[in-house]
């Protein structure tokens, strides 16, 4: 009986020590996946910046988009902190506490910040200083500032406008030499090019061109919407669609993107709102089942509050800034 209440005990010992292990290791791996580390980062893509949040776990690593910045959006980069201020106000959902400023902050100046920053990479700062965007600075840590900081400020010294454009005489600067004289209809929005001329041709379901006296051509792509390319599906009946509204020989009003007015990814074109026939073309192919709004491009564009874009999904202005 000794020697079997000696086994028996030996025993229990043994499960009691292999539970132990198994609570422990279970404990430190519920650790490890809890414990998340969380980093602003930058997306370098042709002609615009997405700049995103990246949430990474154990066993996963999550991406949300925080917002996209075109190159003409950029004034610059540096490695000091903007003033803050008391009177700063803090937007729902925004943090500060000794450790960290993290959120959407509107200044007594009434410039709007986002901050991602953490208490201890004072030495990692980036200031990215923006115009014509929903933010006016972006502020974050990154071990890659310096290169970050240099790579921004490249972009901008190298991003130079295409034309100076006046309405009384405006250069065609998308690689047609010719020039168009005209007056500015009410129509338009903002000081940008305002054309009017006979559609020429449509290249594919939200692209054309137009032509004018002077023998001049001009193409333009569709101010936030889109449509699929020649070469994809449903390609061909977005551009027969565009045809059926404006024929060729019809007369068209551009007028031109005051915020976004060139697509430098597609030889210098413009991008406008097209007006044919009584019609907004852009208005038309996004109610259509040919084509769509590019939501992404809406805090970029003049053009984001008129009804069109909003029904079509643009947030509003008011929604942009929350």
């Amino acid at each position: 009986m000794k020697t079997g209440s000696l086994i028996l005990i030996g025993c229990v010992m043994v499960l009691s020590t292999i539970l132990i292990v198994l609570i422990t290791f279970y404990s430190i791996q519920s650790s490890h996946a809890g414990a998340l580390e969380s980093t602003l980062e930058l997306r370098f893509e042709k002609e615009l910046i997405t700049v995103f949040i990246r949430d990474q776990t154990l066993y996963s690593t999550g991406h949300t988009e925080l917002t996209t910045i075109f190159f003409h959006n950029l004034a610059g980069a540096h490695d000091k902190l903007p003033k803050t201020s008391g009177t700063d106000r803090i937007v729902a959902g925004s943090i500060v506490s000794e450790t960290a400023k993290s959120g959407t902050y509107l200044t007594k100046d009434g410039a709007k910040e986002f901050w991602y920053m953490i208490d201890g990479n004072e030495d990692e700062i980036i200031t990215i200083e923006l115009q014509d965007h929903e933010f006016d600075r972006i502020v974050f840590g990154s071990e890659k500032n310096h290169k970050l900081i240099k790579q921004i400020n490249e972009i901008v010294s190298d991003f130079k406008p295409i034309a100076n454009v006046t309405t009384d005489n405006i250069s065609v600067s998308n690689g047609f030499s010719e020039t168009q004289n005209l007056v500015n209809p009410e129509r338009c929005l903002g000081g940008e090019l305002c054309i009017s001329g006979k559609m020429d041709g449509v290249i594919d379901g939200d692209t054309i061109r137009i032509g004018g006296s002077g023998n001049f051509l001009l193409s333009t792509s569709f101010a936030l919407s889109f449509a699929p390319k020649l070469d994809e599906d449903g390609g061909g009946e977005a551009r027969e669609f565009i045809e059926t509204i404006c024929p060729v020989g019809s007369e068209v009003l551009i007028d031109q993107d005051g915020w976004y007015p060139f697509d430098r990814t597609h030889g210098n074109m413009i991008i406008s709102e097209v007006h044919c026939n009584g019609m907004n073309l852009n208005e038309a192919l996004a109610e259509s089942e040919h084509g769509y709004i590019g939501v992404g491009y809406c805090k970029n564009s003049e053009f984001r509050d008129r009804d069109w874009a909003i029904n079509n999904g643009c947030p509003t202005y008011n929604e942009a800034r929350r």
